[in-house]
């Protein structure tokens, strides 16, 4: 393995085991200055820009990617449409996100892709659950997960089971979606901490809005927050901490909650992520917590 081989792992592996998002685009940098055109690396940085919120930078970095394509492999091209039409989802145009979501599937088809197949058939179920069209979403998402499991992709089976887990509590089976979101819990809790995060969120969503907050719930999601805050993963520690504070609110324990703010807006702030500081600062402001407010 190469210098930039090793560099593009190590930038996986910060993001994807460590959450280390600032970690990762630092490493993507630093292989691309031997080869500013490395599409990989481009790809990637892409991920990262976006995972940061920088959206428009991420769609810079994606046109330069396509850009020096020079004919390389279809699975490339794939990549780039499919995460275009993340982009375009992100971003609220569903008829582009349709558009290069399908030229995606059309790509990995012709390549015999499993995982891109299966990452492009859950994007159409994305755009189809964002436009509240459910039969459409479970359509695509069941195509997707069906694929993952015969290919033995873990990850898109997990992120698959999560998204239909959404489809069903949106439908009034909050019931189903809980013990499904239960399984993958358990499954995900010592590794996959990305899943394991993904569900949690799902868990916090529906028990909520079936107002059964209990101590169970703040004793499972504060283990998380300390293992995110122990590890180092400032998003996932932001997240979490913005969790708490809410479920505390809902709670009416004001000084826990205000604990909590506080403390996601500091994690939010050592990652650098402006966009969900400023979220924090209006919940903050809105709870009257003003005097909390960090410069």
């Amino acid at each position: 393995m190469d210098s930039t081989d090793q560099l593009i792992t190590e930038a996986n592996n910060l993001r994807n085991q460590k959450g280390n998002l600032h970690g990762a685009l630092e490493k993507v940098e630093e292989s691309l200055t031997d080869n500013p055109k490395l599409i990989e690396a481009l790809i990637l940085k892409s991920i990262l820009l976006r995972d940061l919120g920088e959206l428009a930078e991420a769609r810079s970095v994606l046109n330069t990617a396509a850009e020096n394509l020079n004919g390389q492999s279809q699975v490339r091209q794939g990549d780039i449409q499919r995460l275009r039409g993340f982009l375009d989802l992100l971003q609220g145009d569903h008829d582009s996100a349709l558009l290069n979501a399908n030229k995606s599937r059309e790509l990995s088809l012709k390549q015999n892709s499993d995982i891109d197949q299966a990452n492009a058939l859950a994007l159409l179920g994305n755009i189809y659950q964002t436009k509240d069209q459910s039969k459409k979403a479970q359509e695509f998402y069941q195509q997707a997960l069906a694929l993952a499991r015969r290919a033995g992709l873990v990850e898109q089976e997990l992120a698959v089971r999560i998204n239909l887990a959404s489809l069903a509590s949106a439908a009034g089976r909050k019931t189903e979606a809980l013990e499904e979101l239960a399984r993958i819990l358990a499954k995900t809790k010592d590794k996959w901490h990305k899943a394991y995060f993904n569900a949690l969120d799902e868990k916090i969503k529906i028990v909520s809005q079936l107002k059964q907050i209990d101590n169970e719930l703040i004793k499972e999601v504060s283990q998380a927050y300390q293992s995110a805050n122990s590890k180092g993963w400032l998003v996932e520690e932001g997240n979490l901490a913005y969790q708490l504070a809410l479920l505390y609110d809902d709670l009416d324990q004001s000084e826990e909650s205000q604990v909590m703010f506080k403390k996601a807006q500091q994690a939010y702030q050592a990652a650098n992520l402006q966009i969900n500081c400023d979220k924090i600062i209006a919940e903050m402001v809105s709870r009257g917590y003003d005097k909390l407010i960090s410069n």
